[in-house]
């Protein structure tokens, strides 16, 4: 068997990351919530940390958010789009924002972004950073405008719109803390199998406008990003190599 086959079967080790978050009010994400959990515990495990909720939501713009402080208004926690097509992934993606700031950060900062994460983001950073998907969105900084493949009715032929490229949409996805909580997910998806997660990273990569904000990477492309996620959380000795 060769070491990269082994390495697409990690062992979990420490706490299941499931007794860690509380899906009680979760209500229409449930089953999202319990699949995403299910597929990470099949990948790897964690650390001490406290409960967090993940609850849906109709009113978030993204697909999901994290929440550090809660207030009046705004919950602490993981909130999901109730009218979302990709729900367990964006699950597994805010689990990751969760445990930077929860595990690896201190107080308002997240372990990507800070000292506080010390070195063991190093090698990820630096993997996704010059992958094909950061760096087309990094040029694309350099533009306005931008062709979308569109596709067309049953039966009729798709067509090429020029649309406007949103720059602010530009610098949240190459913000280390989100490229590196969408790698995970897509390392979730792929280490752990589970048919659901990667029917939603398929279902990501195919949307037309994928083209022009690449958010996810080819399956060949990412197997070495994947590889730093099992050395990061061997590390932690949250999982164990085969």
């Amino acid at each position: 068997m060769s070491s990269s086959t082994e390495l697409k079967h990690p062992r979990p080790m420490g706490t299941d990351i499931a007794t860690h978050f509380d899906v009680s009010k979760a209500k229409d994400v449930e089953a999202a919530a319990r699949c995403a959990l299910t597929a990470i515990g099949r990948v790897h495990g964690d650390g001490a940390q406290p409960m967090i909720p993940i609850q849906p939501s109709r009113r978030i713009v993204p697909r999901g958010v994290y929440t550090p402080q809660g207030g009046k208004t705004v919950p602490q926690g993981i909130r999901i789009k109730v009218t979302g097509t990709t729900q367990a992934f964006d699950v597994v993606h805010e689990v990751f924002h969760a445990l930077d700031h929860r595990v690896w950060g201190y107080r308002n900062l997240y372990g990507t972004e800070a000292d506080t994460g010390g070195q063991r983001f190093t090698a990820i950073k630096a993997l996704v950073a010059e992958s094909r998907p950061i760096k087309q969105l990094e040029a694309r900084k350099k533009t306005q405008r931008a062709y979308v493949s569109v596709p067309g009715r049953p039966g009729e032929p798709g067509h090429r719109a020029l649309v406007e490229v949103d720059q602010g949409l530009l610098t949240y996805l190459t913000n280390p803390s989100e490229s590196l909580a969408r790698a995970y997910a897509q390392y979730i998806a792929t280490r752990s199998g589970d048919s659901q997660l990667l029917l939603e990273l398929t279902r990501i990569r195919g949307r037309s406008i994928h083209t022009v904000y690449p958010e996810q990477w080819s399956d060949e492309e990412f197997e070495v990003i994947a590889g730093a996620f099992d050395r990061l959380f061997e590390d932690e000795k949250w999982l164990a190599l085969k």
